[in-house]
């Protein structure tokens, strides 16, 4: 999966994760306005999508930041945050009576994973680029690409696709 991410042209990554959405949008307000049952079979695919809206620009920041962080340590990190949140989730239900006002704590340190993971990302394209370590200013703009990604990719992937080709030979 890594290679077929890393590889990939930015419009293939873009029509992958907003063409699908677009597409099922028009199945969701049909259903909705001829009060369709959403039990159906249809709702699974539409679910699958928008899984595959979130996934795949996970899987894609996690790829980058495996094939330019050499000691991992932003994996790590990253991982960590996660299993705080799910920990923070798992230990904090039992307790909430009113599961949206408490919602955030969890939200909140996926969230605060995910920007760290943009960050991770945006260094590690900075560092394969200039061979050497880069403070924050030199890999902010790339943060703010990748952090809006269905048009920050437009930019990153073929950058990408160099440091691929260059750490492949």
């Amino acid at each position: 999966m890594t290679y077929v991410l890393l590889r990939a042209k930015h419009w293939q990554l873009f029509l992958l994760t907003t063409g699908a959405y677009f597409l099922t949008t028009p199945l969701v307000v049909y259903c909705q306005v001829h009060k369709i049952h959403p039990f159906i079979p249809i709702f699974a695919i539409v679910e699958s999508v928008m899984l595959l809206n979130f996934l795949i620009p996970f899987l894609w920041m996690l790829s980058v930041i495996q094939k330019t962080d050499t000691p991992n340590r932003c994996l790590l990190r990253i991982s960590a945050l996660l299993v705080a949140a799910l920990l923070l989730l798992v230990l904090s239900l039992p307790f909430i009576r009113f599961p949206v006002q408490y919602a955030f704590i969890p939200a909140l340190a996926g969230f605060a994973a995910w920007l760290y993971l943009a960050r991770c990302t945006a260094k590690g394209i900075q560092q394969s680029e200039l061979q050497r370590p880069v403070p924050a200013g030199e890999y902010v703009g790339d943060l703010v690409l990748a952090l809006f990604f269905p048009i920050g990719i437009w930019m990153l992937q073929p950058r990408v696709n160099q440091i691929a080709n260059t750490l492949r030979k």
